[in-house]
């Protein structure tokens, strides 16, 4: 009896475990508002062509029913990564694809446990010219009437890459700076840059720190940007520097070096810090510093979110099944005896 009740109890709590690898980024439908795919748009274009892209908009069984629509937004990106939506009006970029995308269904009601395909057709100019074009599909509930609170909403960013014409991918580092430098805390270095090509393209790279002799002291790896920086935006790269030795009074000389994701050098920027007085070692110093956090697809708090991590997913259900096979084995000892 003990054995077959822990053997029910583990194979349970396997199966729940595994639910929380299905489908990530997607909130179940029983429990709020999901779209699939959750993701960004990404497709190579051929001029005078047509592609369509579905996606699927389902509301939880347990939620009100609401009215939605899907309007086509201007792609803004704010320096940390995030997505913003530009209205038509304001949305002058040479670079924007907002007027070549079409919504079958601009707006639809959805009832409790209902479900709504959205198609967007995007229609490509002959003479659309070179590089890349990009809007976002902004998914929202409308408000009802009289009523207040918070509403769900996607953006869904647009990012088009024209076949066969001329990729530039350029920048322009327009700030390397250091925060505040206190004895045995880490110092934040930040550098912002602007893409001044007519592509999209993600970044990495590395920080070397000189002391006053051009000495390089410490360097820091930059990761690969979770999101692409699209032309003419601005992106700031924030990292936390841990000196591994104690920075004697003098300038410190920073060297940001940017790369794209194939290797390809970018750019440069330098900037300086000032140790005064007395400088300690944190005594904290972590493997690998952080930088600064970037999110895509956006969405806001009551929408679907990709911000679970599947190593703490995973370490969760290790940890779970851990400790049944541990109640599982004390049950065959009880048993046995």
């Amino acid at each position: 009896m003990i054995n077959r009740h822990f053997r029910f109890l583990l194979v349970t709590v396997i199966v729940s475990m595994l639910s929380l690898f299905v489908a990530p980024g997607i909130v179940r439908a029983s429990t709020g508002i999901s779209l699939t795919p959750f993701e960004s748009i990404k497709i190579d274009v051929s001029p005078g062509s047509t592609v369509t892209h579905r996606m699927t908009l389902q509301l939880g069984t347990e939620n009100r029913a609401m009215d939605v629509a899907v309007d086509i937004m201007g792609y803004g990106s704010s320096p940390d990564g995030s997505v913003q939506t530009i209205t038509p009006v304001q949305d002058v970029s040479p670079y924007s694809a907002r007027a070549f995308i079409r919504i079958d269904k601009p707006t639809f009601h959805l009832d409790p446990g209902g479900s709504q395909d959205i198609v967007a057709t995007i229609s490509i100019p002959s003479d659309i010219g070179s590089g890349g074009r990009y809007a976002v599909i902004y998914i929202h509930e409308l408000p009802p009437a009289g009523g207040t609170g918070s509403l769900s909403a996607f953006n869904i960013p647009v990012l088009l890459t024209i076949k066969g014409s001329t990729l530039t991918h350029t920048a322009t580092v327009t700030e390397v700076k250091a925060g505040k430098v206190a004895s045995g805390q880490p110092i934040e270095i930040s550098t912002t840059f602007r893409n001044t090509g007519n592509h999209h393209y993600k970044v990495t790279g590395e920080i070397a720190i000189s002391n006053s002799q051009g000495l390089v002291i410490d360097t820091i790896q930059i990761p690969l940007s979770s999101s692409s920086i699209i032309p003419g935006s601005i992106r700031q790269i924030s990292a936390l520097y841990f000196p591994k030795i104690t920075l004697s009074q003098g300038v410190y000389s920073i060297n940001t070096r940017l790369v794209l994701e194939d290797g390809t050098y970018l750019v440069s920027g330098n900037g300086s810090f000032e140790v005064i007085g007395p400088y300690a070692t944190p005594t904290s110093i972590p493997t690998t510093s952080p930088a600064s956090t970037e999110i895509v697809p956006s969405s806001s708090p009551t929408s679907a979110s990709k911000g679970i991590s599947v190593t703490l997913l995973a370490g969760i259900a290790a940890g779970a099944l851990l400790i049944v096979i541990a109640m599982f084995a004390a049950g065959n000892k009880k048993a046995a005896r």
